[in-house]
């Protein structure tokens, strides 16, 4: 066993593209790039993409046997829309993916006596009933009550990493454990691909069709609110964590957050540099009661103050300096 192997799962979407590339540039290792689908475009040299599903656990082992894995980034999952639209197939790929994967952290972290680092995003979904209402900053855990199936599943899956991580096998004594770390992501703005299924993608849904000329029907009140961040600060924070030197808690899930607009604050933000764009407000029942059962406002201290997680983007530079130069590249194509 050679070749020190990093996994990213559900690669080939927003956030993973952004990870792949970060950690190409960043770390000695092999980065097994691994979706149900390619990414076209072209890999760095040490990126290898492999069609894989997490639910099939031989393939993975089959996959990483002959490798020294040092750590898995674990994004693929069904999203809050698209989980509520299948919540038994949701079920499935966010919870039976995420223990097979967490099985093959173990193994190899037994094997070799060296934890493999976990590495998990989460979700504001894992909140629900009163958090939006409570008007607090809401900490790790407040209102841990979600009412989505994406939601219900993203919480297990924290605790189930905080299992494999402190007490897997407790009969058994001490033994080498996994090191499961989690940063749970608010809803997230990027420029350079399109939304896929999250209940939060009416903030960049909207942007996408201001820069395309075109108008918007925005699926929630002009009041709704919620935490966002954009893709890079994402990425940012992920692979963060993930950097940190071992975490001194019991408790490794941590809030990261950076600005918390309503929906009308995106439209006159995106107003300033589109405009003639108009949205038309009209809420759908079930995606506005997802919303706002969500908190509006994150506490990321925690972060702040064990690893140091910081936001580059404040929502003013997020569309001056990121997202409306990005979206025109994208739409000028």
């Amino acid at each position: 066993m050679s070749t020190r192997t990093v996994i990213v799962t559900g690669a080939n979407g927003e956030i993973g593209r952004g990870i792949v590339a970060e950690l190409a540039r960043s770390q000695d290792a092999e980065i097994l790039s691994l979706d149900l689908n390619f990414n076209s475009e072209e890999s760095a040299k040490n990126v290898k993409q492999v069609k894989a599903d997490i639910l099939d656990p031989r393939a993975l082992a089959e996959l990483t046997k002959d490798r020294a894995l040092v750590g898995i980034f674990h994004l693929a999952a069904l999203l809050s829309s698209s989980g509520e639209r299948d919540p038994e197939r949701a079920h499935k790929v966010n919870v039976e993916g995420s223990l097979n994967l967490l099985q093959i952290a173990r193994a190899h972290t037994e094997q070799t006596k060296v934890p493999v680092k976990f590495i998990f995003p989460s979700t504001i979904a894992i909140y629900g009933r009163d958090a939006a209402v409570s008007g607090l900053n809401v900490t790790e855990g407040q209102f841990l009550l979600p009412i989505t199936m994406y939601g219900v599943n993203k919480l297990y899956i924290e605790q189930l990493g905080r299992y494999f991580a402190n007490h897997y096998r407790l009969l058994e004594g001490d033994r080498p454990r996994v090191d499961f770390r989690c940063v749970r992501l608010p809803g997230v703005l990027c420029a350079d691909t399109v939304p896929s299924g999250g209940t939060s993608d009416y903030g960049p849904e909207m942007i996408h069709a201001a820069a395309q000329g075109k108008s918007y029907s925005c699926f929630v009140p002009p009041t709704a609110q919620l935490p966002f961040m954009v893709k890079p600060d994402a990425v940012r924070a992920i692979v963060g964590i993930s950097n940190a030197a071992p975490l001194k808690t019991n408790n490794p899930v941590y809030n990261v957050t950076s600005f918390a607009p309503t929906a009308r604050e995106i439209e006159l933000e995106i107003r300033k540099y589109y405009p003639n764009f108009e949205v038309a407000y009209e809420p759908h029942i079930g995606h506005a009661a997802i919303v706002a059962s969500w908190p509006q406002s994150l506490d990321d201290s925690r972060a702040r103050a064990d690893w140091g997680w910081k936001p580059q983007y404040d929502f003013s530079s997020a569309f001056k300096d990121y997202l409306v130069p990005g979206i025109a590249t994208r739409y000028a194509k």
